[in-house]
């Protein structure tokens, strides 16, 4: 009873403190983007698979989650609940090296509670215990394990800590937008609220689960340990030349889907050519009525970038040597230094592609650009030079993407560079990956003959695969061709359902009405002749997430995960 009675009367002592902590999170959040230094967020937002070079200027430094935390746990924290401020500010800095700790070294309570005063914890102070007595000590320790608590689960609202097996952004946090975290962002927000705050204030004042504001998204980076590396051209070709024209990759991809269709095959890159093609189909595709039969096959290969068979790869860029150009890609390069008023703003770096033009070039090198707040800034060129890739340039350029010998990682920390040769499988952090998977696929399609006939859609986006047609077993055909061909570059070294995802007949003689195919985020109508997109595409996600459990898990070594992984 005498136990009961000193928790009660703490319980009191803390009351009021918990309500001050509940109304710090209700006024203060972070308004201003110089507050938080993440200036990445003006940059080009990464498609739901990103590319290396494209999440590389979106990673957010270590330092700038410290400050995060500084600053929010300075605003939020009461000074009453550590008694003075030397444990307010001394358990703020134990939070920042916890956020800055390697995950192969565990941190504990011990850790975290050491060197601070526990006899300056006012509200554990009463008349007949002693302020350093056990049961004290007790409850100071587990209000520390649930203020760590609370720091985790604030930066697993704001930021994911990434794999470690992503070697190229090991130990640094993953900056990312997307639609997906809103509906994250709302459970984790009551999970705060409810789990942290609730137990601590009035039952009048906990239906606002508002307290905490979100400004920042992200995204998980993929576990896979071999899709995320720089490329470095080889050893024996590490040339300035080599290396230089690796940074035209956009240019070089347009260049090379323009010229190069018959490779593709099927494939497409993005859905307006694939709307287009499907109303090509329709047009001459036969109607649909209740006695016929439609059937498709659908397909994604696991791992496929990952499993690559290089051998065989190397034979297709051979074939590239038939490609037809019909004139030299042209790329101009400037770069300036921008000033006002005498001081120096940024350097910039134009890249113009075309035909020479002597006119436009003129245009471009001119040493003042009106900017559209209608002032203008002084530029001053330090350098203009034009590539010029023609068909050896080109298959040289690939080669230096494709087939390079090692492969090295960048360390935040500045360590020794630690190398990795490539056996197998395709460096998926390239742009150029995408184009080379496509004429890797479409080479197979070659091998076993495939081709789609006058009444049969046919589409191929990376590794997915949709058939529509109303010839069943030859769909059952292709499959098995498929497969067999697979097998034979020991791409399925599994059972055919772990490698091969497949699925078929998009309509039974029972059913009654015909249903939709989904692919690529959208659903293909057979008998309406729509492709439909979803508008709302959150509706579907919350209800997804909201039979998930997303809890904090404190595993060997400093990182957070929660059941979502997966899920992504």
């Amino acid at each position: 009873m005498e136990a009961r009675s000193i928790g009660e009367q703490i319980r009191e002592n803390l009351k009021p403190i918990f309500e001050k902590f509940q109304l710090n999170h209700h006024q203060f959040f972070l308004r201003r983007r110089s507050r938080l230094p993440l200036s990445f967020t003006n940059h080009h937002v990464p498609e739901p698979t990103a590319t290396l070079d494209q999440l590389t200027p979106l990673t957010t430094p270590i330092s700038s989650i410290k400050n995060f935390i500084r600053i929010w746990l300075k605003n939020i924290l009461p000074i009453e609940l550590f008694g003075s401020k030397y444990n307010h500010k001394l358990f703020i800095y134990k939070m920042c090296f916890l956020i800055e700790l390697p995950r192969i070294q565990e941190y504990s309570l011990g850790d975290a509670v050491r060197k601070l005063k526990f006899k300056h914890f006012q509200w554990s102070n009463i008349q007949m215990l002693n302020s350093l007595s056990l049961i004290c000590q007790l409850y100071n320790c587990h209000l520390i394990h649930f203020l760590i608590q609370y720091v985790l689960i604030l930066v697993r609202s704001y930021f994911y800590v990434t794999e470690a097996s992503s070697p190229s952004h090991q130990l640094e946090l993953i900056f990312y937008r997307h639609k997906i975290w809103y509906a994250i962002q709302q459970k984790s927000r009551k999970e705060l609220f409810y789990k942290s705050c609730c137990p601590n204030v009035e039952q009048e004042n906990v239906n606002n689960d508002d307290c905490i504001r979100y400004l920042w998204k992200i995204r998980f980076v993929p576990k896979i340990t071999n899709v995320r590396y720089l490329a470095c051209a080889q050893i024996e070709f590490n040339t300035r030349e080599n290396i230089n024209h690796l940074k035209y990759t956009n240019e070089a991809l347009k260049y090379l889907r323009r010229h190069n269709r018959h490779l593709m095959g099927i494939s497409t890159f993005n859905r307006v050519e694939m709307h287009r093609r499907w109303q090509d189909y329709c047009r001459i595709a036969p109607k649909i009525d209740d006695e016929s039969m439609t059937y498709f096959l659908r397909s994604d290969l696991s791992n496929f970038y990952d499993s690559v068979n290089l051998d065989y790869l190397d034979k297709v860029i051979e074939f590239l040597d038939n490609c037809e150009f019909n004139y030299d890609l042209y790329i101009h390069t400037i770069y300036k230094s921008q000033y006002r008023n005498g001081r120096f703003i940024r350097r910039k770096t134009i890249y113009w592609v075309g035909k020479e033009n002597e006119q436009m070039f003129e245009i471009m090198t001119d040493a003042t650009k009106r900017v559209s707040n209608g002032t203008f800034h002084d530029m001053i060129i330090h350098d203009v030079h034009v590539e010029i890739y023609n068909k050896e340039k080109l298959l040289k350029y690939i080669r230096a993407q494709l087939f390079n010998s090692y492969l090295y990682t960048m360390h935040p920390k500045k360590l020794p560079i630690k190398t990795f040769r490539r056996i197998i499988g395709i460096n998926h952090g390239l742009r150029i990956a995408s184009m080379l998977g496509q004429i890797y696929l479409n080479k197979i399609d070659h091998d076993i003959d495939f081709s789609p006939i006058s009444d049969e859609f046919a589409v191929r986006h990376e590794d997915d695969l949709l058939i529509i047609s109303p010839h069943r077993y030859r769909l059952r055909r292709i499959k098995l061709n498929i497969t067999k061909r697979l097998i034979e570059l020991h791409h399925i070294n599994n059972s055919l359902t772990n490698s091969l995802k497949t699925k078929t007949n998009i309509r039974h003689r029972t059913m009654k009405k015909f249903r939709p195919v989904e692919y690529w985020g959208s659903l293909v109508d057979i008998k309406s002749r729509e492709i439909l997109v979803t508008l709302n595409q959150n509706e579907n996600i919350e209800k997804k997430i909201n039979q998930l459990t997303i809890k904090i898990t404190r595993e060997t070594g400093y990182h957070l995960r929660h059941s979502l992984i997966n899920a992504l």
